[in-house]
């Protein structure tokens, strides 16, 4: 079964009343409605949607736009609040470990994020045909259907902590450039965390139990402790004097408490799945069948995300990857409403797409595209500008050159790929996950060679470079696909108005840049601007650019319906005209 068979009755969330059309559908007669739920566990939303309360599930059936923009909020909570931590953390545990020993704490940040690679996109599979038996209550189905993927995962998990356990030493012996004096320390610290590689694996099933339930409170009570414990516990182990392999201990241990309590929850939502998890060949072969592009998708992203770190690692040094992950980890933080809005859209892109409503589905689409433009183009103005004082902000004085050029690069990629995740969803949703996985296949060994080629020429700064010019390229790709295939055609974006608005972007974004230049004092001491001026200027145009930016977007980019529904959305009138 594709994410789009208009056969599959899945329970899914509508789109925030922000992004949906107003109009109707064009397709005749009601949407599809799921099955009745017994009235013991019924009650009525406040727009209409039927929730079921109660019953073994404790589910919601079917939503509408209301709860798609509270769970929103909160992966955007359960995300953001361990964000905070994480740059409160870093710079200390940079001053504590030394760059040499907190490059290998960034590597294992790597490991632990990159672990899911060996869930082969089972996860994904298994939160789709879940939810497809909670739309026919088939409790006997989602059982075995959860089963059969923990255990596969387990597996597939296991297989990647006996690879991370062969590679090590490999690893942290020649492939990376470790002082000799840090590689037992390093080698002890990667044969740890192989043993965390297949728990993580497994919350990735359990973690698609909850999202198909459309649990996403659960789902963030377990997010933020897990997230939290990456750089709490580096600290706690700081302070207890530990090395980097007792930090890994720790980690090791809080990964399994967590699982062990998501776990839990899983069965107090769905209390069929109490017992020792079995394999169904029937269930599995659906879940391979459905997520078998996705898996590829999944295994190649870690690598096209990370590849820059590890060849930063082998080319430079050590150090090297702490100069670089220290302005990648901040500004990565921008793509965070960009993927909690595509994640939280993707079953409506699902439902329309079933439904043959391609027309509207293009209008949530673009929609959603226009509004990440405008919020994140300004912001990254502002970064560019202000991107050295930000860091040394962030991490205090001292900041070195080559970290302010990534961290300007990676704020354009930024916004670039959080603009492509709307497409990415889209054409995933709309049953051709293998177009994407082909895109990823045939930019990874591209991308290998452009970030070796760029490392080896200009360091931390040529890797951001790399990693830009990959996701525009893959942005490039997406859209053009989900335009052939019908899915997001360009025409949305292609008036006059729109280019106009991502050309004054463009120009302010440079006029921004270039008040920072270190040439500009001296031009203006000749053009007898006093000192203080020209301080001046350096801080009050990117804010009076970035302010026209948003402005100008408002006005060309998007049109009287777009700013209409966002005047909705923060409870303005809608009946206003231009801007």
């Amino acid at each position: 079964m594709s994410v789009s068979d208009p056969n599959a009755r899945v329970a899914v969330a509508g789109a925030p009343a922000f992004i949906g059309p107003d109009a109707p559908s064009s397709r005749e007669g009601p949407a599809p409605t799921l099955p009745d739920v017994p009235s013991s566990g019924e009650r009525s939303s406040s727009d209409g949607a039927l929730l079921a309360t109660d019953g073994p599930a404790s589910a919601v059936f079917d939503v509408a736009g209301a709860l798609v923009v509270r769970n929103t909020l909160l992966n955007l909570a359960g995300q953001g609040v361990p964000l905070f931590v994480v740059l409160a953390t870093v710079p200390y545990l940079i001053r504590s470990l030394g760059q040499d020993r907190f490059g290998i704490l960034a590597l294992c940040w790597v490991v632990m994020n990159g672990a899911a690679t060996f869930d082969f996109g089972l996860g994904r599979a298994l939160r789709t045909l879940v939810a497809e038996s909670l739309g026919q209550r088939d409790e006997a189905r989602l059982a075995r259907l959860a089963g059969s993927a923990l255990v596969a995962q387990a597996c597939s998990g296991g297989l990647g902590g006996l690879l991370l356990l062969g590679a090590t030493p490999l690893l942290v012996e020649h492939a990376l450039q470790i002082p000799a004096a840090l590689v037992p320390e390093a080698r002890a610290t990667f044969f740890t965390l192989a043993f965390a590689v297949p728990v993580v694996v497994v919350m990735e099933g359990l973690f698609g139990i909850l999202e198909a339930a459309q649990r996403f409170e659960l789902v963030n009570a377990v997010k933020v402790p897990f997230y939290l414990s990456s750089a709490l516990l580096p600290v706690a182990g700081v302070a207890l004097g530990l090395g980097l392999d007792g930090v890994a201990l720790m980690l090791l241990a809080a990964v399994v408490v967590i699982c062990v309590v998501q776990a839990s929850m899983c069965v107090r939502v769905f209390p069929v799945l109490w017992g020792v998890p079995r394999v169904h060949r029937a269930e599995l072969r659906a879940l391979a069948g459905f997520g078998g592009w996705v898996m590829v998708s999944n295994a190649v992203n870690p690598l096209l995300t990370y590849v820059e770190r590890l060849a930063i690692g082998m080319l430079r040094s050590i150090g090297a990857v702490t100069r670089y992950t220290a302005p990648s980890e901040m500004i990565m933080r921008l793509s965070l409403l960009a993927a909690c809005l595509s994640d939280t859209l993707f079953p409506a892109f699902s439902t329309l797409a079933g439904q043959g409503r391609f027309d509207v589905l293009a209008t949530f689409a673009s929609r959603a595209v226009k509004y990440l433009f405008l919020l994140l183009g300004p912001t990254v103005i502002l970064t560019v500008a202000f991107g050295r004082g930000m860091l040394e902000l962030w991490l205090g004085p001292g900041v070195q050159d080559e970290s302010v050029t990534a961290l300007q690069w990676l704020a354009v990629g930024v916004l670039v790929n959080s603009l492509a995740s709307v497409p990415y969803a889209v054409v995933q949703a709309c049953g051709r996950p293998d177009v994407t996985a082909r895109f990823h296949l045939v930019e990874l060994p591209v991308h290998a060679f452009v970030v070796w080629v760029l490392v080896s020429a200009w360091g931390i700064p040529g890797a951001a470079l790399a990693w830009t010019l990959r996701v525009t390229l893959d942005a490039v790709l997406l859209f053009a696909a989900g335009d052939r295939l019908g899915f997001l055609p360009l025409r949305a974006f292609a008036s006059g108005r729109v280019r106009l608005g991502a050309l004054l972007l463009l120009v302010l974004g440079l006029v921004a840049f270039g008040t920072q230049s270190a040439g500009l004092p001296a031009m203006l001491a000749r053009l007898s601007v006093p000192a203080s001026g020209a301080a001046a200027l350096r801080v009050v145009v990117p804010w009076l650019a970035a302010l026209a930016a948003s402005v100008s977007m408002w006005a060309f980019v998007l049109d009287d319906e777009d700013r209409a529904h966002a005047r909705r959305a923060f409870g303005g009138s809608p009946s206003g005209e231009g801007t």
